[in-house]
């Protein structure tokens, strides 16, 4: 991945984009914000859409943004605590969102994990980029930046994965 601005500007105009967002740590008014700012609809691919962080329920999301959050159940990762990416139904979900592309639409896929390269939705956005063409960048924006991290069409394309998160090893008390 690397680095680019991502001021709606900076994006052609018949060029799309497919934004990600992980609210792990972070608020509702974070992702309210970016929604508004790139006139896009939040698509949760959530396998359930159910939190025990404040606002990050199907029901709160509905509400917070009426008509524009769309859950999409087939996306979800039926691995979500582990193991190898599982989507429930690709073929179903990737329809709802080509469609949404297609239709001039601007999505940003929604799921808990921070990091892209964790979550499936990178997957899910690498998946619509192959059928769309379109730019994926993954928001919320880099502290004290107006950038995100956006991966170029080429490697999506290949469905390349960069670098993953090193392990920690554990730390020992002595006491």
């Amino acid at each position: 991945m690397r680095l680019f601005g991502t001021d709606p500007e900076d994006h052609p105009e018949d060029l799309a984009v497919c934004y990600t967002f992980g609210y792990s740590g972070r608020s509702p008014h974070q992702l309210a914000a970016l929604a508004e700012e790139y006139t896009a609809i939040v698509v949760d691919v959530r396998l359930k859409p159910l939190s025990r962080q404040v606002g990050w329920s199907r029901s709160a999301l509905t509400r917070r943004f009426p008509g524009r959050y769309v859950w999409v159940p087939a996306l979800g990762n039926l691995n979500y605590k582990g193991g190898p990416i599982r989507l429930q139904d690709v073929d179903v979900g990737l329809r709802q969102i080509v469609g949404m592309i297609e239709a001039g639409v601007t999505p940003i896929l929604l799921c808990v994990e921070s990091d892209p390269e964790q979550c499936h939705r990178s997957l899910v956005a690498t998946l619509v980029s192959q059928r769309t063409d379109c730019e994926i960048v993954h928001l919320p924006l880099l502290r004290g930046t107006r950038q995100g991290l956006k991966m170029p069409r080429t490697e999506a394309k290949g469905a390349q994965r960069t670098r993953k998160r090193p392990r920690q090893s554990p730390t020992r008390r002595r006491g």
